[in-house]
């Protein structure tokens, strides 16, 4: 039987009114709404880590107006809240299950309680015991404890007391008031699978609610119900307060564990026949690691192959090396067995062989000094042979950039140096770096010349390398034919920094550019919370267009047209004590019926390598026009990068087209990315000058779940003060961003991303940079041992 917590009323982990010390499973959302008379919750909750979960939850307050009806209309109370709750102390053998939790900080306190809380299983039952201050503690059994360290605790300011003040954290508040008081309560799960029953112990007396609402309570005893009717779906019951019915229902799905749609439509990877050749033992170590030992002998046994001899044993005691090979009818001739000993004379890190022993059979063939053979190849009077090519590069490239085409793959570029065959090629399906690099190799593989024996694969998202990986061909064969392992190729693969090679003789794919991507897709834009009403939307039809001209060079936009919105409805303009560079946007949202959302001409390049360049110059949002560039530093598997952007930009017209107004601001940031080791877990932390001319920081934090969703929050504090600043003190908010994979039967890399932002002012402000570095070239992270077991599936 399955043991999960449920979530309250509040869409905290609780029972009902009530939270409890629990935690949901490590990546769990819920999406939820519960009503118990006048208040209508709805919820989003994650467990962004397996200590830390957050809540933002708006609250409908029905026997409340929004603000004066010639604005706002017959619209009831709405407030928005946000819950941290952190995991003291895990259960143990001994020790209950500990939380401590913050509701409804950062909005207008209305709700705002404190609360630490702790549970204990015993059997199918869950106790619950816990205190509460503020709202949930307004029953008021004990004097706050807090009060014998200090009496700054006895004061509680509750909730916003000014415009400037909602919005902030409201730290000297926390675990204030002359009171707290006590609640518990348990939870059994029942038998019946998916069924709980709670009956709980109300720490809040009703009396001291938001706007001054006062509610009659028969009991301080709570009880309910809940049933997991499906694995993304929960319901619920309760009687509270003794005279009032509750009703919760919630969408529950987990990061971790929920991975999607399969890729029932994926393409079979491309099947690879190996070379037949026989092989004896790899040699005996002399100095080189386990990748060199075995592309030495991979390009030792290919050149002295395409002598048309074979090869038995390489023996490597300096100063002496023996070579014997597999004998044949009719001796060879004396050039074949020189150019056989000059490719062991050429094995890296051989020092100290002076002769190599050529011998066929038990016969000695010839004895050769290594200092000479060397010599003389360099003097052009032996070479070896690179091996018979039944077709010529461009048409082997020809026939690679077909197949690729036919995976969803476009091949960029190819080359042939000496055994080393090199693919740049860009992709659209996998966001696993190493997956991808494992379809290219199959081709490569498959279609690349007998004597090839490296396989070099550099991917390029718009003429920028993100991945280098080199691979010994016989890895590739083996693997791809069950005969090796993932980790087996990962030991004798080189991971370098990306970059393409100068001064290879390239082959590109005919009619590559230009190259048009085009869509036509309906869009949803909406404004949730607002004071002239609670949903706003607009449905309109876009179409999305790329042009390529040449590598890194395209012209991309959107253009949009009305179908149907009740912006009309938008009246309430913020007031501003600072340029209006984003509290215009209600009259962007309702002047036009068409318009040109973006439409910018982009250069991406690499300026050398782990540097990258971007010039931009358009229409680059909605509301901003102008011109800009980025630099981006990003060290090859490293952790960490850096940036730097810079942009002038001009306001546009509110009707979309190619107008603009007198509001221009050059406005830039230095950026620092970071990935952390633990949790899948990144930061990056930006300062400079925003679009109302502001100077600050900006700190966003977020997440990379197993699916590959990803859930962040941002906070933008400049010099700009909260009364400047207005309604909700500084610039924050939170996004989910989510994969199309999980909804999709092919695979895919596209993304979709929801942000929110609870109020929009003109402080801390930013420009939408098309095409920003960063995401370009570490969207699908770095090459890890852990990752590249994807490789060859």
């Amino acid at each position: 039987m399955s043991f999960e917590p449920g979530f309250n009323d509040f869409g905290q982990t609780g029972l009902l009114q009530m939270p409890s010390g629990r935690m949901a499973p490590d990546g769990e959302m819920v999406f939820g709404s519960s009503y118990t008379d006048p208040y209508t919750r709805i919820f989003l909750t994650v467990q962004f880590l397996p200590w830390l979960q957050g809540t933002f939850r708006y609250t409908d307050i029905a026997n409340v107006l929004y603000g004066p009806r010639e604005l706002s209309g017959d619209q009831t109370y709405k407030d928005k809240g946000v819950d941290l709750k952190l995991r003291l102390v895990e259960e143990g053998p001994y020790l209950p299950e500990i939380s401590v939790g913050f509701r409804d900080i950062g909005g207008t306190s209305l709700f705002g309680s404190e609360y630490i809380a702790a549970s204990r299983r015993y059997y199918d039952f869950d106790f619950t015991l816990g205190m509460a201050w503020g709202n949930a503690g307004t029953r008021g059994h004990i004097r706050n404890p807090l009060t014998y360290l200090s009496d700054r605790f006895g004061n509680r300011t509750g909730e916003a007391s000014t415009i400037s003040e909602t919005g902030t954290l409201g730290l000297g508040s926390f675990f204030s008031g002359p009171r707290a008081a006590f609640f518990g309560g348990i939870e059994w799960h029942t038998p019946v699978e998916g069924l709980r029953l709670m009956a709980e112990y109300d720490g809040n007396n009703y009396q001291e609610e938001a706007h001054g609402n006062q509610f009659p309570v028969s009991s301080p005893l709570n009880f309910g119900a809940s049933y997991r009717a499906l694995r993304w779906l929960d319901l619920s019951l309760a009687y509270e307060r003794g005279n009032e019915v509750m009703l919760r229902g919630m969408l529950r799905t987990n990061f971790n564990s929920d991975m999607g749609v399969p890729n029932i439509n994926e393409k079979p990877p491309l099947p690879v026949t190996p070379r037949r050749r026989e092989r004896p033992a790899e040699p005996s170590s002399f100095g080189v690691d386990q990748r060199g030992i075995a592309m030495a002998t991979e390009r030792v046994y290919a050149a002295i192959e395409s002598e048309g001899l074979g090869v038995q044993s390489l023996e490597v005691s300096p100063p002496v090396a023996r070579l014997h090979l597999v004998p044949t009818a009719s001796p060879a001739s004396a050039g074949q067995y020189a150019r056989a000993a000059l490719a062991v004379a050429r094995l890296p890190d051989a020092g100290g062989v002076e002769e190599v022993i050529v011998l066929s059979g038990e016969q000695e063939m010839g004895r050769f000094d290594t200092a000479e053979l060397i010599q003389a190849a360099g003097l052009g009077g032996l070479q070896v042979p690179e091996g018979t090519a039944e077709k010529d590069v461009a048409t082997v490239a020809s026939e690679i950039f077909g197949i690729l085409n036919y995976y969803g793959f476009k091949g960029e570029r190819f080359a042939i140096e000496g055994q080393t065959a090199t693919l740049v090629y860009s992709q659209g399906l996998y966001a696993n770096l190493a997956k991808a690099a494992g379809r290219a190799a199959r081709v490569l593989a498959a279609q690349a010349p007998e004597y090839v024996e490296e396989l070099r694969l550099i991917e390029v998202n718009d003429n920028l390398p993100i991945s280098q990986i080199t691979l010994l061909r016989t890895d590739v064969e083996k693997a791809a034919n069950y005969e090796g392992s993932a980790d087996e190729t990962w030991l004798r693969t080189n991971i370098e920094a990306p970059s393409i090679p100068d001064g290879q003789d390239w082959v590109m794919p005919a009619n590559r550019y230009p190259d048009l991507q085009w869509g036509l897709s309906p869009q949803l834009r909406q404004t949730i919370g607002g004071p002239d009403g609670f949903y706003l939307y607009q449905i309109y039809g876009a179409l999305d267009s790329s042009l390529t001209l040449a590598p890194g060079l395209n012209i991309q936009g959107r253009v949009a047209a009305d179908i149907v919105n009740n912006f009309d409805r938008l009246q309430y303009q913020a007031p501003s004590g600072l340029p209006r560079v984003r509290t215009d946007l209600n009259e962007y949202l309702k002047d036009s019926a068409f318009w040109i959302d973006s439409l910018t001409a982009n250069y991406l390049f690499q300026i050398a390598p782990e540097w990258y360049g971007r010039a931009s110059a358009g229409l680059f949002e909605m509301m901003y026009g102008g011109v800009g560039g980025e630099v981006l530093y990003r060290p090859h598997q490293a952790r960490w990068a850096l940036g730097l952007d810079l942009n002038h930009v001009v306001q546009r017209d509110f009707d979309g087209l190619l107008g603009f107004k007198d509001y221009q601001v050059t406005t830039g940031h230095l950026t620092y990315y970071h990935q952390l080791p633990f949790y899948d877990l990144f930061t990056s932390v930006s300062a400079g000058r925003y679009l109302a001319g502001d100077v600050g920081a900006t700190l966003q934090v977020g997440r990379e779940f197993a699916n590959g969703v990803t859930v962040g929050a941002w906070a933008t504090k400049t010099d700009v003060s909260a009364e400047q600043f207005g309604e909700g003190a500084f610039d924050k908010g939170f996004y989910i961003n989510i994969p199309f994979d999980l909804f999709s039967t092919t695979p895919s890399k596209g993304r979709v991303g929801f942000a929110f932002a609870p109020l929009t002012r003109d402080g801390g402000a930013k420009v939408a940079i098309p095409r920003p570095l960063y995401g370009e070239v570490t969207s699908s992270g770095r090459v890890e041992q852990d990752g590249w077991r994807e490789m060859w599936k």
